[in-house]
């Protein structure tokens, strides 16, 4: 990278307003209609666990790349979830992907880092000694087949899940229920649901009666969907985690 490269990291309270815009830059020219600075409020600012890190690289004033490393625990254990990682147009293949997550993780020395990354990124995370820790394929079940496999399986923690499901503010989720428990739902299309976990309540999320459910935490079950796995990665130099992450922690769930 040239001499004019900067790459600036910081936590969410520490960013400047052109920061923050500067990132929805990046983010809606690399993924046109990312979104507007309620998603980023929402999901960085209003973080019930803390602040999230985030890296901004620019070429002399103008923002060209940026990541996020989001704070998402597991089992009351800080961890961060790395986001949001967009290069605009006509920086792409320059190695800034690389220098950006390397600052990041420096900067987050110690913490368990994780990510559920696209097809793009993953080449990307693996050259950076990112390990698989598992496949996450989607798996179809009957109604009373998903709740089954549920039955065993903590809640999903409340303040999380109000924050991050009932106060989304551009998503809609959904609950279902069955022999007293209630199961959180994101749309799928019409009739297909894909099911998250256990709620300890509704959360005022609306009901509804799915004909079948996809799910993203049986990798082992025969009746998947094809061309549809996805990877969780971690990042094993610091720190790692023994236990399950669910796929509702997924950044895109």
């Amino acid at each position: 990278m040239g001499n004019a490269i900067r790459i600036i990291c910081k936590h969410t309270f520490e960013l400047t307003n052109q920061e923050i815009s500067d990132t929805l830059f990046v983010l809606n020219s690399a993924f046109p209609g990312w979104d507007d600075k309620s998603i980023f409020d929402w999901k960085y600012s209003q973080n019930p666990y803390g602040d999230s890190l985030h890296v901004i690289v620019y070429d002399g004033r103008a923002p060209i790349a940026s990541v996020s490393f989001w704070r998402n625990d597991v089992s009351n254990q800080p961890a961060y979830q790395c986001v949001d990682l967009g290069v605009v147009p006509g920086y792409q293949g320059r190695g800034i992907f690389r220098e950006m997550v390397t600052n990041g993780v420096k900067h987050l020395d110690g913490a368990y880092l994780y990510t559920f990354p696209n097809w793009q990124s993953r080449p990307g995370f693996l050259s950076q000694g990112w390990v698989i820790k598992r496949k996450v394929p989607v798996t179809v079940h009957s109604v009373s087949g998903a709740i089954k496999n549920y039955q065993d399986a903590g809640d999903i923690p409340q303040e999380f899940a109000n924050w991050r499901f009932a106060q989304h503010p551009a998503k809609k989720y959904y609950v279902c229920r069955s022999n007293g428990q209630v199961f959180l739902l994101a749309k799928r299309r019409e009739n297909c649901y894909a099911v998250g976990g256990v709620l300890a309540g509704d959360l005022g999320l609306e009901e509804v009666k799915p004909r079948f459910l996809l799910s993203y935490d049986f990798p082992n079950r025969l009746l998947t969907v094809p061309r549809h796995t996805g990877w969780m990665l971690e990042n094993t130099a610091y720190d790692n985690h023994a236990e399950f992450i669910g796929g509702y922690r997924s950044d895109g769930w």
